[in-house]
């Protein structure tokens, strides 16, 4: 009699993990979903693909084939379950929730539309700074390389 109570107490406790880990998955799913994740992901490789481009000129000549790679591998087929497991490990369920709730406002929508070009301005700020600093960093390796 003891088994059957504990293989049904175990039936019983994994089923309600299961759906508690099953809950906590959709809640990421809705994420997604309401961020519009699928489409950053294509339009953060396009971003991609002109930052390169505008950082080293020479690399114009080969855009088609650099735009055929970062589709090919930069696309929410795959990578889209890894970008969903960094939020479930990252974001318990209830604030998945409250960033659902957010994304799903106005101004949460907002922002998802614009984050990508907050993105690229962002990286093109930075990408400035380090362009004008350049000639620092290039000093400082050289004179570590000859042990100074």
């Amino acid at each position: 009699m003891k088994k059957i109570l504990l293989t049904v107490f175990l039936f019983i406790f994994s089923a309600t993990a299961f759906a508690q880990i099953d809950s906590h998955m959709q809640a990421v799913n809705e994420l997604m979903e309401v961020m519009h994740m699928k489409e950053q992901i294509t339009e953060s490789a396009d971003r991609m693909l002109k930052l390169q481009v505008q950082a080293s000129p020479q690399m114009a000549q080969h855009q088609d084939i650099m735009s055929d790679f970062f589709h090919k591998y930069i696309n929410w087929k795959n990578i889209g379950d890894d970008i969903k497991k960094v939020y479930k490990e990252t974001f318990t369920e209830d604030e998945i929730r409250e960033l659902t709730a957010f994304y799903n406002s106005d101004i949460g929508q907002k922002y998802a539309r614009l984050t990508p070009t907050i993105t690229e301005e962002t990286a093109k700020i930075t990408q400035g700074v380090i362009k004008d600093h350049q000639m620092e960093l290039q000093q400082k390796i050289m004179r570590n390389m000859q042990g100074n």
